[in-house]
């Protein structure tokens, strides 16, 4: 299973935006720390297909949301939905993490 961030790495609210192989070539995706563990989501915002952290490998998080950088949208850290903005209704894409021996791994079950 693909290691995608050390638990220490997250634990005081920090979002890492990082790639992993994909099918398709790279998979850009961001960990966060929920409020039951690990989240891990497709760095991209439903409101135009872009990247949240813009591309910078930083997100901003504020409390209990993550921020889009290029139009503000507000997404819930535990579920993705998008809670303010321009694409208020929508989601994140999840994608399914565990956590074992302190890393946030890639999950071999469906999200």
């Amino acid at each position: 299973m693909t290691v995608l961030a050390r638990l220490a790495e997250i634990a005081d609210g920090a979002v890492l935006a990082v790639e992993v192989p994909g099918e398709d070539g790279p998979r850009a995706l961001l960990v966060a720390m929920g409020p039951a563990g690990p989240v891990a989501y497709v760095n991209c915002c439903p409101h135009m297909d872009m990247p949240l952290d813009g591309g910078s490998g930083r997100v901003l998080r504020r409390r209990d949301h993550l921020f889009c950088r290029y139009h503000g949208a507000a997404f819930d850290v535990a579920t993705g939905a998008c809670v303010g903005g321009p694409c208020t209704g929508c989601s994140l894409e999840r994608v399914a993490v565990e956590a074992a021996d302190g890393a946030v791994r890639l999950s071999a079950s469906p999200g």
